[in-house]
């Protein structure tokens, strides 16, 4: 017969990254305002679905303890929830893309404020299985999702401008 072991180790996450574009404007304190005052936008989402929420990559302050300096990926804020909070999952991914829709709105404000073009994708979703996106947007109706990333490669940040209007 067929083997019904179960599998060893520790338990499946799921777990979706926003690629963040908007930092690159001066005076725009993206990772604060992303975190808020004492932590207040990403510890809400986290305290109401029972998820993980972190910016994490190249300017987001955190440090990696392996490392001791912040990773070596693009700036990004990650949702990670354990296989089992698949409710809260989809909840805290909806909170945190109307989060970030919020602060595009300021980005693209500031910009303007400043003469500056903004990034034509100010933040994305990160690489996944075409499957996970799907799971993402079934599960997630009426909340627009943005743009979806399929690799780091497609990440350069200087080609990113569009014309001021």
């Amino acid at each position: 017969g067929r083997s019904t072991r179960r599998r060893r180790g520790p338990p499946q996450r799921r777990w979706c990254s926003f690629y963040l574009r908007m930092g690159d404007v001066k005076d725009f304190d993206l990772v604060p305002m992303i975190i808020g005052r004492q932590g207040r936008n990403t510890r809400k989402i986290a305290d109401e679905t029972g998820t993980k929420v972190r910016v994490r990559g190249k300017g987001s302050g955190h440090r990696e303890v392996t490392t001791n300096e912040e990773a070596p990926t693009p700036l990004m804020l990650v949702v990670a929830a354990e296989s089992d909070n698949s409710d809260g999952f989809y909840q805290a991914v909806g909170m945190a893309n109307r989060l970030l829709r919020s602060m595009e709105a300021r980005y693209r404000r500031h910009c303007a404020a400043k003469g500056v073009a903004p990034t034509s994708l100010p933040y994305a979703l990160g690489p996944m299985s075409d499957s996970s996106y799907w799971e993402l947007q079934r599960n997630l109706p009426g909340n627009e999702l943005p743009q979806r990333i399929c690799d780091e490669g497609e990440l350069d940040m200087t080609s990113l401008r569009v014309q001021a209007s």
